[in-house]
């Protein structure tokens, strides 16, 4: 049996980023494969072949989403207890189509089945229930504030998601709680502007997430009953925001979405599966695109000992998840085109090609082959300079001391999240001299991420100075990772034309 020590050791063998790999990879700068998908890729590996006839669509065989799971060594480990881990890519959580709703479909509830294997390879069908409850009051003609159904949100919904997840990733995924900062750090995150539109869309967003409700039937398998169990949660329970008072009275107050404990505990056992893109290319990407990119990402891990090269679902089950709110199959069988197509034009790193056969669909993949993925090197998630430059901000908010930005660079850059707020917070509400007792308690919480950076700092009373000459390495490095920052984000904008409408997609 493995020790703490060989998990932790090989845990650090992980890569920083798949998103670092891939953009210093020549492969990723070829000409995409053509994206017609007739041709089938040869893998450097074995590749299992399953060939599934048009008549078998429909079976287990043929429409299970990741049957492999319980079979599969991988090098995160799975949640405890359970044969299945929960994944936000999986569930229809947003409509991503143009216009309106076709007829007959819930705005407020939403429900999906796929069969996996089960123990002993017996067929388990599980049944997806999703329901917004978000709500939200407006003002009707006589200006009278009614309250009403938000139901799922759009494009936006699933944006937001990302984002939520890709400042968690930076926050360490310590615990279950994103740490948000302010709506306008979210907002310029995002990239949507700063007006009071955005503002309140942002709101209505944040507001269809809270809503979300998601029920499974026999999806959770318990080892000690060898049974599977239901499932019943909110993923996002609570999101902790303030009123105009609050803000009057704490304006250092910071916004953030508390996650429930069993989906956090099975996020943090497979981050992997939940951000394998840049943040900025994940932008470039149509909504549709990003759904199947993400579901694409966690099926051809490039973290699993057994890797996968070839994936196959029923078109209608699929169009069901993503979701392709059609019922018509040459509807569906474009709509997955075009969305093959854009991921390829696009240098999706997960998918090489694809071949739609009858009712089935199969997706190829070969790039992981070359990431090498084991390679040495990885450390804790870097921050983005954006975030960065948010942690100094409200560093100095509290401390207010603009000689100590040098150290409180140092801060935001290397240590968590998590606390660094809770070295705020305990400044805040207990010390008349906030700056002098931020220090010291950010001193003691983040010892062993500052100590190495620290050897020639001196410490006065209530303070850490640092030397000149290394104030201005840390400045030069700041500016440097802006410029490469904004450099990278124009570059992934500007590379990518198809991604001019990616406000929705056709069905």
């Amino acid at each position: 049996m493995p020790t703490v020590q060989d998990q932790e050791s090989q845990t650090a063998k992980l890569p920083e980023s798949i998103a670092d790999i891939i953009r210093k990879n020549p492969l990723f700068q070829q000409s995409p494969a053509d994206s017609g998908g007739s041709s089938i890729p040869v893998a450097d590996t074995d590749m299992e072949k399953k060939k599934i006839s048009p008549e078998k669509a429909g079976t287990d065989e043929a429409s299970q989403a990741d049957d492999d799971d319980d079979k599969d060594d991988y090098f995160i480990s799975k949640p405890v207890n359970s044969a299945f881990e929960i994944n936000i890519a999986e569930f229809p959580i947003a409509y991503l189509n143009r216009g309106q709703l076709p007829a007959g479909i819930s705005k407020t509830e939403y429900q999906y089945k796929d069969t996996i294997k089960g123990r002993d390879g017996k067929p388990v069908e599980r049944i997806w229930t999703i329901e917004a409850h978000a709500t939200d009051e407006i003002k009707d003609e006589n200006g009278e504030r009614n309250r009403v159904q938000l139901g799922f949100g759009g494009p936006a919904t699933l944006e937001v998601i990302y984002e939520l997840f890709q400042l968690w990733k930076e926050q360490g995924f310590k615990e279950p709680r994103i740490h948000i900062g302010t709506f306008y750090n979210l907002l310029q995150r995002l990239g949507w502007g700063k007006g009071n539109s955005q503002y309140k869309q942002l709101r209505r967003v944040l507001n269809c997430i809270h809503g979300l409700h998601i029920k499974g039937e026999s999806c959770f398998y318990l080892p000690e009953l060898d049974k599977y169990e239901n499932v019943d949660f909110y993923p996002f329970y609570r999101i902790k925001t303030y009123t105009k008072e609050e803000k009057k009275l704490n304006p250092d107050d910071y916004v953030f979405v508390c996650v429930d404990d069993e989906f956090f505990n099975a996020v943090k056992s497979n981050t992997v599966y939940y951000l394998p893109l840049d943040r900025f290319y994940f932008k470039t990407l149509k909504p549709m695109e990003q759904k199947l990119a993400l579901m694409l990402s966690k099926v051809f891990s490039p973290y699993r000992k057994k890797q996968r090269f070839e994936w196959r679902r029923n078109i209608y089950e699929l169009a069901n998840q993503i979701p392709i709110l059609s019922e018509e199959s040459i509807r569906i069988r474009q709509q997955l085109k075009r969305i093959c197509e854009g991921l390829i034009q696009k240098k999706f790193p997960f998918l090489s090609s694809y071949k739609i056969d009858g009712d089935v669909i199969a997706f190829y993949n070969t790039m992981q082959t070359s990431l090498n993925l084991l390679s040495d090197g990885s450390k804790t998630e870097k921050k983005d300079y954006d975030t960065v430059e948010w942690l100094i901000k409200e560093q100095l908010k509290i401390c207010g001391d603009e000689h100590s930005r040098a150290f409180y660079a140092l801060v935001a850059r290397y240590v968590p999240v998590d606390l660094i707020y809770q070295a705020l917070s305990e400044a805040k509400q207990e010390g008349k001299v906030k700056r002098k007792l931020y220090t010291k308690i950010i001193l003691e919480k983040g010892h062993k991420y500052l100590a190495p950076y620290l050897k020639n700092a001196r410490k006065t009373e209530d303070a850490v100075i640092i030397p000149d000459e290394e104030a201005k390495r840390i400045k030069l490095e700041l500016e440097k990772e802006k410029e490469d920052f904004e450099q990278h984000k124009k570059s992934l904008t500007e590379s990518n034309p198809l991604a001019e409408d990616n406000n929705a997609d056709e069905v």
